[in-house]
């Protein structure tokens, strides 16, 4: 296409895409955080994980805190807006415990007579959401809420399957799954208000389904499977949601914000490259679109999200494809500018593209 040509027509398009709407679209900057998974975020900015050898961390912007050992390897799952700290250690014999840490001291969750359990997630009056594991039981697992010395039971009246909470909100909503085990032990999303259970539906009629997060309005992420795919949804009320993935036949949501922001991983086409993905008003932006020039080359690649503040903050991990290590990245919010700008950004930048590739033809034949 002639040069002179192209860029008219990318003009064009710019003016045209200026005059149509003015949704917002945010802009972030990406900051790594060093080896480890991030795993949760609250509203001060505070990021906690493990470091990928056995530490549970605290990150406040990029200095790191480790947390008081308890175990042979310990990892943190979820903090809150007051800085406890909640998440699991495992003893070196293959037991593993529910655990919460309180400036940076730790200590175990009670437990049944020292059974097996993890802490899964901590609202601002420190209830703890997770799970036992209570080998005397025709249960696996037990869904649980720690309420100060308390142990509260989350189930349904029958007595079969495992129950796992996920995750829990400020009004002590609890969310997470049952492994039924009268249908195969297919995993099916469920809410929790107070001690009561009500089911929230798959996308089909048999599909399995979990639920993963939790805002303090009853939105709820997760993913609903059926005939070897999975997907990424969104419930409000019990009725679910799929969000566009990038094109793959998977994709989960992990996080939710009170803005019903989500932030989760989607596979591309052909399940070539997993990439950590944002919902943000119905549309799915890859979070890769805003890693640095020099950490592309460098070869790191965005893999999932974890999670997402109510400001808006995300928190990931990166996998170096050049090197196979993994790293904690946090994004943090720019800027807001319109999607028209967007776009346009966009077009010139392909301008440009096309110029320079025009010259560098124009060169090869000097």
């Amino acid at each position: 296409m002639n040069t002179t040509l192209t860029c008219r027509v990318l003009l064009a398009l710019s003016l045209f895409i200026a005059a149509s709407g003015e949704a917002s679209a945010q802009l972030y900057t990406s900051t790594d955080l060093g080896a480890g998974e991030a795993n949760a975020i609250n509203s001060a900015g505070q990021i906690v994980g493990d470091d990928l050898n056995g530490a549970a961390v605290l990150w406040n912007g990029t200095t790191e805190t480790v947390l008081g050992k308890l175990g042979h390897w310990d990892v943190a799952t979820g903090i809150n807006s007051d800085g406890q700290v909640v998440g699991y250690f495992e003893c070196g014999c293959g037991n593993y415990h529910a655990s919460q840490w309180t400036d940076a001291l730790g200590s175990s969750l009670p437990g049944y007579h020292g059974e097996l359990s993890k802490a899964t997630g901590v609202n601002g009056a420190g209830d703890v959401s997770g799970y036992l594991y209570q080998s005397t039981t025709p249960k696996d697992k037990q869904a649980v809420i720690w309420s100060g010395s308390k142990v509260v039971i989350l189930d349904r009246s029958d007595n079969y399957g495992s129950s796992v909470a996920t995750a829990i909100n400020d009004q002590s909503q609890a969310v997470g799954y049952f492994s039924d085990g009268k249908k195969g032990y297919r995993k099916e999303a469920v809410i929790w208000n107070g001690t009561t259970a009500t089911m929230l539906s798959g996308l089909t009629k048999n599909s399995g389904s979990a639920a993963l997060a939790i805002n303090d309005k009853s939105q709820v992420a997760g993913y609903s499977t059926s005939n070897h795919v999975t997907q990424a949804v969104l419930w409000n009320g019990t009725t679910p949601t799929a969000l566009t993935s990038l094109g793959g036949t998977m994709s989960k949501a992990d996080g939710i914000n009170n803005a019903g922001e989500a932030v989760g991983y989607s596979y591309t086409f052909g399940n070539v490259l997993k990439q950590a993905v944002l919902w943000e008003n119905g549309k799915v932006i890859d979070l890769n679109n805003f890693l640095s020039a020099s950490e592309i080359s460098a070869g790191w690649v965005l893999e999932n999200a974890t999670a997402i503040s109510n400001e808006g903050t995300i928190v990931g991990d990166a996998i170096n494809t050049n090197t196979g290590k993994q790293n904690a990245i946090v994004l943090r919010v720019m800027s807001a500018v319109s999607e028209p700008q967007t776009f346009a950004m966009m077009l010139a930048g392909l301008g440009f593209i096309a110029l320079s590739a025009r010259r560098r033809k124009v060169n090869n034949y000097r």
